[in-house]
């Protein structure tokens, strides 16, 4: 929402954070990639819960039949 008012009001977004020749971000920035990239991992690292199977417990000659 900041990135959004600040492109409203002022025409562009405020960088503040300047770790090189290259990248300038903000915080809103850091943290869609933290984000994307936690996202990622639980995706990549996780399993799903294995789905229990159906036993049957008829034997041979119980079944039933219709008239």
């Amino acid at each position: 929402i900041g990135n959004l008012l600040d492109r409203i009001y002022q025409g562009h977004v405020t960088d503040f954070i300047d770790v090189g020749p290259w990248y300038i971000f903000n915080l809103a920035d850091a943290s869609i990639v933290t984000g994307i990239i936690i996202f990622g991992a639980v995706l990549l690292l996780t399993r799903p819960a294995p789905r229990p199977t159906l036993v049957t417990t008829s034997t041979p000659g119980d079944e039933e039949y219709a008239d």
